[in-house]
């Protein structure tokens, strides 16, 4: 996602990304961290990363490593963690 997409159209950004490049990579990162795209932290939720990485799997069998913000707090990021792993 790149700060002029709003975050309700970010998964497409994403899934495009991952079928675009899903055959030149060895991994993917996803950043839903960065301070300077606005709004973009608000996608730290386990709604939108469940959505993400299941449909993700559908795409790419690549790992995907998932930037989250250095300052969430410990309970909020384990518990998306966890979620995340589950997938």
């Amino acid at each position: 996602k790149n700060k002029i997409t709003p975050n309700d159209k970010a998964l497409e950004d994403y899934f495009t990304l991952f079928r675009d490049f899903k055959d030149l990579c060895d991994y993917f990162i996803v950043n839903i961290s960065s301070p300077n795209t606005k709004n973009l932290r608000e996608l730290q939720n386990d709604d939108f990363l469940n959505t993400l990485l299941e449909e993700a799997k559908k795409i790419t069998s690549k790992p995907i490593l998932i930037k989250i913000a250095p300052d969430m707090k410990i309970d909020d990021a384990l518990n998306l963690c966890e979620n995340a792993i589950k997938k």
